[in-house]
């Protein structure tokens, strides 16, 4: 119609500008190849290492990927020393605790017992300590993750090494924090059958004397039935759990690389997984066999090796995945814009 309505105007009229060619859509297994995508995020840990490096650390902190694993200087052996450095005297009526198995303290801050004002404040305590940096952390990763996936965007473009991108989230702060919030939210309904059958198991096990003497047999068949059901409901909230997450598995992709708002982008990710969550666990399961193995090798580099193996492993993982997410969304003629693209083909990445 619109040729039609040109050739009609006479000759002094511009031809309507050409529309865009839609972009060819590529297959899930094609866009998340687990071998392309691997090393795609080598080769721009070559082109990038310091910059991608970064922010793996920082996330694999904020995320909780890269916990501390010998943060416990007291170890069980350590407390049994303890114990055994303090002999028991004979006419203590403590004396028999010092000679069971495990750490045994009369000395505890706590003289009332678990069951004190004291014990209760201090736990109470912990957990406000805990949660409040629980949440710092949180915080700072929604900052980090808008910047980290613009990183990627840019070393594919350009194929250089920048820090400005990372650092570049603030303005979509608060829609990936209410999307994060969201997406748990999504996971935590999932859980519920989880929750209850967990909590269902703890309540049948002591009602009915689970962890004490054996009871009558009435008690014994309602423990196993009740018991039965527990573990049927925390099957079915492992399967719902694992379904949701994957179906939020590429929600705050979309939200950056498409601008979506928090609730679109859910959306956005529950249609883009939907029918490949088999490919996502795949997917998943793969980069976790490999940062096991990155973590034994920075094990093996005197420890402390893990502070470059684990985040240049989540940073070969990421870029992948947002490369893999671009070829998804916008076709596999976007790669003719990669600079990136360009110096793998040449072997200068």
């Amino acid at each position: 119609m619109e040729n039609e309505e040109w050739l009609a105007a006479g000759d002094t009229a511009q031809p309507p500008p050409p529309e865009a060619p839609e972009p060819e859509p590529m297959e899930f297994s094609d866009s998340f190849n687990l071998s392309r995508g691997l090393s795609s995020g080598w080769s721009g840990v070559r082109k990038a290492w310091f910059a991608l490096w970064l922010g793996g650390a920082i996330l694999s902190i904020t995320d909780g990927t890269c916990g501390n694993q010998t943060g416990n200087s007291r170890s069980s052996s350590d407390r049994q020393d303890h114990v055994r450095l303090a002999p028991p005297i004979a006419s203590d009526p403590l004396s028999a605790a010092w000679q069971q198995p495990g750490p045994s303290f009369p000395d505890s801050p706590f003289p009332g017992g678990l069951g004190s004002m004291e014990f209760v404040a201090a736990v109470i305590g912990v957990m406000l300590c805990f949660g409040t940096i629980k949440f710092l952390l949180f915080l700072a990763s929604s900052w980090i993750t808008t910047g980290w996936f613009r990183l990627h965007h840019h070393i594919l473009q350009t194929g250089e090494q920048a820090f400005q991108p990372l650092f570049s989230g603030g303005d979509r702060f608060f829609d990936m924090v209410l999307h994060r919030l969201l997406c748990g939210l999504a996971m935590l309904v999932a859980a519920t059958p989880l929750i209850v059958g967990v909590a269902a198991m703890y309540a049948s096990a002591f009602a009915f004397g689970a962890f004490g003497s054996a009871g009558s047999d009435a008690a014994s068949i309602g423990t196993v039935a009740a018991m039965v059901v527990s573990g049927v409901l925390m099957v079915i909230g492992l399967i719902t759990l694992l379904y949701v997450y994957l179906g939020t598995w590429l929600g705050p992709h979309a939200l950056v690389l498409e601008n979506l708002k928090p609730v679109d982008a859910l959306k956005r990710s529950w249609q883009l997984t939907a029918g490949n969550r088999w490919w996502i666990l795949w997917w998943s399961f793969v980069v976790t066999l490999c940062t096991v193995g990155a973590t034994i090798l920075g094990l093996f580099m005197l420890c402390v090796g893990v502070l470059v193996t684990v985040p240049l492993m989540h940073a070969i993982a990421e870029f992948g995945k947002t490369e893999s997410f671009l070829l998804l969304t916008r076709g596999r003629t976007i790669s003719h814009h990669w600079r990136l693209w360009e110096l793998r083909a040449s072997g200068a990445a």
